[in-house]
């Protein structure tokens, strides 16, 4: 067997033919995006992009990209920015008149490792043997500046709290799941429901998830499942009683983190130790923004409208006024 039909074969192992990626871009980094779409495109059986209005959203190269890896690449550029959620649900609703039994989600800057869309496929069918209501398996993440992983996200006597992998666990139950690389099986959603499109960007995911929990579907980090990924869009170290690394948005983005924050923890079937994590999390967000992190002016305006929007209960796009 030659070198090129070696490959092939490895390549076809890898790929997931009955799994659906769904990217969502707005205004991508071209580089690390086509770098991660090359990716995903040789684990999956197709790539859905959905773009969010960006405007010359490179469609003929999407599809050749696609096409060099097998498979078929579906471009959907919608006429508007309509938020995250909107654009996933429309992911899905594509995926599943296609019949996709799976879908798995991506952000326009994440690029998984060799073999992590297939490894989150086994974790979820090992998980499934021994309960049916697996919401998602998500991946760890390794941060392109440093190499480090991430862990995973649970909620822990009120507190959002890290969780690491040790030696001996292939998996790890999680409260909240970040959207990208979240591989989730349609029924999930048919049981579930799609992403609430209220929210608009921020907390999307950790929405989904909690609400799944409520319905009795857990979420489950996957400890050999690699993708790297950025936390905001840049990070700062900083000093509180010991050294952490904070992630740093733009500042409209603080305006949906608290205001959704806000409105979530309001909904009835959000438990009581999340909705206490979700008030902890806000209160240091603040003092953070007021404190340790730069563009303190306009993050604190931009915290102080979402604030003043969450109490009122005002979901969609932030208003222009």
């Amino acid at each position: 067997m030659n070198s090129k039909s070696m490959h092939t074969r490895v390549k076809d192992a890898q790929r997931c033919n009955d799994v659906a990626a769904v990217i969502v871009t707005y205004n991508p980094e071209l580089t690390t995006y086509f770098r991660g779409l090359d990716a995903i495109a040789r684990q999956v059986g197709l790539v859905i992009v959905v773009d969010n209005a960006s405007g010359g959203i490179p469609v003929g190269r999407i599809e050749g990209v696609a096409r060099d890896s097998g498979i078929e690449a579906k471009v959907i550029v919608l006429p508007r920015n309509e938020g995250l959620g909107t654009a996933i649900n429309v992911g899905i609703g594509e995926a599943r008149s296609g019949g996709y039994p799976h879908i798995i989600l991506f952000d326009q800057d994440s690029v998984p490792e060799v073999g992590m869309v297939a490894r989150l496929k086994q974790a979820y069918k090992d998980l499934s043997e021994k309960d049916e209501s697996i919401a998602a398996v998500g991946p760890q993440f390794r941060d392109p500046e440093n190499g480090h992983l991430s862990g995973f996200v649970d909620i822990i006597n009120g507190r959002f709290r890290l969780v690491r992998c040790d030696d001996s666990e292939r998996f790890v139950q999680v409260g909240m799941m970040i959207s990208s690389g979240s591989f989730i099986p349609m029924c999930a959603i048919n049981a579930v429901g799609d992403m609430d499109e209220t929210l608009f960007i921020d907390y999307v995911d950790t929405e989904w998830c909690l609400r799944a929990r409520s319905k009795g579907w857990m979420a489950y980090g996957t400890c050999g499942a690699i993708m790297e990924h950025s936390l905001g869009e840049h990070r700062r170290r900083v000093w509180l009683l010991r050294w952490h690394n904070i992630p740093c948005h733009a500042p409209f983005r603080y305006y949906y983190i608290l205001r959704n924050i806000l409105i979530l923890s309001r909904r009835d079937y959000i438990y009581s130790e999340a909705r206490k994590a979700l008030y902890v999390y806000a209160i240091k967000l603040v003092v953070c923004l007021l404190f340790l992190l730069p563009n303190r002016f306009k993050n604190m305006i931009m915290a102080l409208r979402g604030i003043i929007d969450g109490i009122r209960r005002k979901s969609g796009p932030m208003s222009q006024n």
